[in-house]
């Protein structure tokens, strides 16, 4: 008897399951990491003022007590309540911004992270490598920044900076000015204090925590965030180009917010630059300034954001602690030498 001719075929052999896919971790609880990193901020609030015994004056404080609107008690409270809301704010908003994106504190979250006993911290070599490796290059990139080479277009214009501040140093106003100056210290209670080297790096550290949580945390988080949502992107796999954009965007939205802090304090000092010939920088030459900070400091940036991305804010932390030390070399050097 003829056997069929597919009997000969030997059957397929059964479909192997796929491997079940691993659960992604349970999600972080927003207000213990909100309250963390709010701690964190007022840690280096808490330095700084500590360190230099003055309270540092917001805009609105300095224009209160300049124009002696309110007692220095009345200030504290204001310039108090200024600060807290201030670091709320950011890390508020950033840590909203953040956590759609998959980016954020990892060593925080892994510390609140609901689990059964166990916690699954990120291997500390992951994150102190590239820290220091990238602190290094950010350090190495100031003192190059900070070069008068890059700066020559402003001799001139340093040199008649100097004669202004000359003129107004010895003038009535100037006299005026430095009374205010004594007053302000007194009523912050700034009575002068020995520079050392722990003071510096402690000031250095405080420096480290407010930078990256305003410019990496806050503004590169919302820019991206935003940018992800204007795109219909998928927000934990945002493009190059959309992370170079929101870089761009971060730090000029920096670089502007820093530059109108500067005006502003400068008017409200102005009644006491009344009667001066002040000279004053051409318009051609401070956007010359602006533009070249944006082009020279755009590599440091890159460097921290994409830092930032990959190992998360505690390494952007240290990486800038490890870059301000190494800018400040020389003047650490001449702390501990003395």
């Amino acid at each position: 008897m003829l056997s069929h001719p597919l009997a000969s075929i030997p059957s397929p052999p059964p479909e192997t399951p796929p491997p079940p896919e691993t659960p992604p971790p349970p999600p972080v609880p927003f207000w213990p990491e909100f309250w963390i990193l709010f701690a964190l901020g007022l840690l280096a609030a808490a330095i700084v003022i500590s360190v230099e015994h003055f309270f540092n004056p917001t805009l609105l404080t300095l224009y209160l007590d300049v124009h002696e609107y309110a007692s220095a008690h009345t200030l504290i409270v204001i310039g108090t309540a200024d600060t807290l809301i201030t670091i709320a704010l950011i890390v508020g908003l950033g840590l909203a911004a953040a956590r759609p994106l998959g980016v954020g504190a990892p060593i925080i979250e892994a510390a609140l992270r609901p689990s059964n006993g166990a916690r699954h911290f990120p291997p500390i070599r992951s994150i102190l490598g590239p820290a220091i490796i990238v602190g290094i290059l950010v350090g190495l990139c100031t003192l190059l920044l900070h070069s008068p080479l890059l700066r020559t277009h402003r001799a001139g214009h340093d040199q008649r900076s100097n004669d202004d501040y000359n003129q107004f140093i010895h003038s009535p106003a100037g006299e005026k000015f430095n009374q205010l100056e004594n007053r302000l210290a007194h009523e912050h209670g700034n009575r002068g204090f020995r520079v050392t080297p722990t003071r510096e790096l402690l000031l250095l550290l405080a420096g480290s925590i407010d930078n990256n949580l305003l410019s990496r945390l806050f503004l590169f988080s919302c820019a991206l965030w935003i940018l992800v949502k204007l795109n219909h992107s998928p927000p934990l796999q945002p493009s190059i180009k959309l992370i170079c954009l929101a870089v761009v965007a971060a730090y000029g939205v920096y670089l502007l917010y820093s530059r109108v802090e500067i005006h502003l304090s400068g008017l409200i000092f102005a009644p006491y630059l009344a009667g001066l010939t002040i000279h004053g920088d051409p318009t051609w030459l401070y956007i010359l300034d602006m533009l070249l900070d944006f082009v020279l400091w755009l590599p440091v940036q890159f460097l921290l954001c994409w830092l930032y991305l990959r190992r998360g804010l505690e390494a952007c932390i240290l990486a800038s602690f490890i870059a301000a030390i190494i800018s400040d070399a020389f003047w650490l050097h001449v702390l501990f030498m003395h």
